[in-house]
């Protein structure tokens, strides 16, 4: 851990706070802490934050009863980049999380969770999407982290739609509540809720009472959801000792900028977010602070709060914000934000943000200046009117940028290949440039303006769309044109292959995934596509090397563990293929293709009776599967047991008569 950081202009280190008193003290004991964050939730969306058609009844009540930041701006709108500025109080320079795709929070960033876990709280966390399973270091700190998102199940979507609702989320909330009630250390409980996001589907009454604005309707849902934790904390007398924290990670465009939903600009329409603190026994009930605030700000807020030790959190680089609360002044602080989403994923510039007081500076290959007083949607670019103020903001914006940065550059994990393993995987189409490589900020001129591609990025958007909907062959004309235009955008590669996966065309989605990957893909999923297609070709040799890089990556992918297994088993590595195939069943014991394929792996290693006890649970689950009978047969009768084989033979030939008319693979 580093020590003395002090990144931020004005910026008052957590060491030398005056330790205001705060909540903890007024209660003689640690209040419990509660962290809501809503995904891609505009604060303009919520009636506490004036929208005329809102129906958020819960988090209007948290700011009556609490505190309401009416500035509040994510440092990256991209969901795990914004959690991990969050649960870190650094900004994406120093954690190194700069995209959803690619990079780990590193071990050696230090935590709320991990902090308050050290203070002695209970700490649990419930997540509502895919982007911030455990597997991507947000759980650091958490002894109860339920994510539970079986790649399996998914083996083509795409991350961000992998995901479960928030009436789910609140159920295993409440389950871990419940479970630990009697227990008397204080709770720390972060709630996900992801429906905010895109596709915007809520359920009914919702979608009803929200017609033609469906993302309204997704909000109501999650706010209601949040409705009972709070009613379920009051019910058993924890609300009046609960410090609660309610946010946003990012906003959502709507279309604003020309920009459909988030990530690719930092217009305040994505980065303004609410944020509220509801203090116990509603202390500071009904305040608004007006100053700008950032996400980073909320770890050392409550450091404060609960009066944490001083001099253990220096690589915090936010500031606490009890001296606003209390009423206490102080100089305009400075927020930083960013984007390289456009940048890793489409190999356009990246975009840096700078909001200062009233102005705001985008440093971008055509630079944009904004009084946020007078023009807080950001529609009239200052920037070649006031160069003078420009070029001091751009000046500014680079010398704070440089603080933040962390000068180890601790950013993504991941593992080493021997030099002639990486070679054997490259000429594979394995090996694939870091997502988490440091990323130079200087050339970014030379790159395409994120303004004058927002057009290819919104015809991507209708292809990716087009493609969740299974409307592949649309998708394909529609992929190939944007690639002949632009062959290094990697993401339009990436989904050209899955859509010629999808529609038999594995030669065509092999030489495509391997392109992707040797562009720096989404780097996981691009492996483990391209191992699946190799499958598909019947190269199994080659389909195993991706298999066990994808489980180098990610040991709890049960497909690919799965696969692994029947690889190794055509290959007759049987032993190794047993290994896979029963590790596989220890996860899901009723999986019909591992049972079957470790059936058939016995029986190949003599091991007669484990082949027919494994292939007769197949044909239990699975009674019109005649391959499953035929290869039951098979085993019966090398186990001399002729009259059971001929049983299963003759319910195979009815079954399926043609299967006795060609080869068996």
């Amino acid at each position: 851990m580093l020590s003395g950081l002090i990144a931020r202009q004005g910026m008052v280190s957590v060491a030398l706070l005056g330790w205001l008193a705060g909540p903890a003290t007024a209660l003689g004991a640690p209040p419990n802490v509660l962290m809501v964050t809503i995904d891609t939730l505009r604060a303009d969306r919520l009636g506490c934050y004036g929208y005329a058609q809102a129906r958020t009844p819960v988090l209007d009540r948290l700011a009556r009863e609490g505190v309401l930041f009416e500035r509040a701006f994510s440092p990256v709108p991209l969901t795990l980049p914004a959690h991990s500025s969050l649960f870190t109080g650094t900004y994406p320079p120093f954690h190194g999380v700069r995209d959803n795709a690619g990079f780990v929070l590193a071990d050696e960033r230090l935590t709320l969770a991990e902090a308050l876990h050290k203070q002695g709280y209970r700490t649990g966390a419930v997540v509502g999407a895919f982007v911030l399973d455990s597997k991507f270091g947000i759980g650091q700190g958490f002894e109860h982290f339920y994510d539970n998102f079986d790649l399996s199940q998914h083996e083509t979507v795409s991350p961000g739609y992998i995901q479960r609702r928030a009436d789910e989320v609140v159920d295993q909330a409440l389950r871990w509540l419940k479970e630990d009630s009697t227990d008397s250390k204080p709770f720390f409980l972060w709630v996900h809720l992801y429906d905010p996001h895109d596709p915007y589907t809520p359920p009914e009454p919702y979608a009803s009472r929200h017609r033609g604005r469906p993302y309204d309707g997704e909000i109501e849902f999650a706010d209601a959801q949040l409705g009972r934790l709070i009613k379920w904390l009051e019910a058993n007398s924890q609300l009046k000792r609960t410090l609660i924290v309610a946010t946003g990670d990012h906003g959502e465009s709507l279309g604003e900028h020309q920009e459909s939903k988030h990530g690719f600009f930092v217009y305040n329409a994505a980065l303004h977010v609410p944020l509220i603190f509801r203090f116990p026994d509603a202390e500071h009930a009904g305040k608004r602070i007006s100053s700008n605030v950032s996400l980073v700000d909320v770890f050392p807020t409550l450091v404060q709060s609960l009066r944490l030790p001083r001099g253990e959190y220096s690589e915090v680089q936010g500031d606490g914000l009890l001296s606003l609360i209390v009423g206490r002044q102080r100089p305009p602080m400075q927020i930083y934000a960013e984007t390289y989403y456009p940048r890793l994923q489409f190999g356009w510039s990246q975009l840096r943000a700078l909001i200062k007081d009233r102005q705001k500076y985008i440093l971008a290959p055509q630079p944009e200046l904004y009084d946020l007083q007078s023009d807080f949607s950001e529609k009239r670019n200052n920037a070649s009117d006031n160069q003078a103020l420009a070029n001091r903001m751009r000046e500014e914006l680079q010398a704070f940028a440089g603080r933040l940065q962390n000068p180890d550059r601790a950013s993504a994990s991941r593992n080493e290949v021997d030099p002639a393993t990486l070679e054997r995987l490259r000429s594979l189409g394995y090996a694939a440039l870091s997502m988490g490589a440091p990323l130079a900020d200087d050339g970014f001129e030379s790159l395409a303006d994120p303004k004058q591609q927002v057009g290819t990025y919104n015809e991507l958007g209708r292809l990716f769309e087009l493609s969740e909907n299974k409307h592949y062959q649309q998708a394909i004309a529609g992929y190939r044109k944007v690639i002949a235009q632009q062959p290094g955008l990697k993401l339009a590669r990436f989904k050209l292959a899955q859509a010629y996966y999808h529609t038999n065309r594995f030669q065509e989605a092999l030489e495509e995934f391997k392109a992707v990957v040797q562009l720096g893909g989404p780097e996981a999923m691009a492996t483990f596509d391209l191992a699946q297609t190799y499958f598909r070709l019947g190269r199994f040799e080659e389909a195993a090397l991706g298999f066990e890089q994808t489980l180098q990556r990610d040991p709890e992918h049960l497909r690919a563990r799965i696969n692994l297994g029947v690889c190794y088993k055509n290959l007759r590595r049987i032993p190794e293929a047993i290994g896979e195939l029963e590790r596989a069943l220890d996860r899901a014991p009723e999986d019909v293709f591992a049972l079957s394929n470790l059936g058939i792996s016995y029986s190949l290693a003599g091991r007669h009776g484990q082949a027919v006890d494994r292939l007769q649970k197949a044909v239990q689950l699975s009674p019109q599967n005649a391959l499953l009978h035929a290869n039951l047969a098979t085993a019966l009768q090398r186990m001399g047991r002729t009259e059971d084989a001929q049983k299963h033979l003759s319910i195979a030939r009815r079954l399926n008569p043609d299967l006795f008319k060609r080869p068996r693979q």
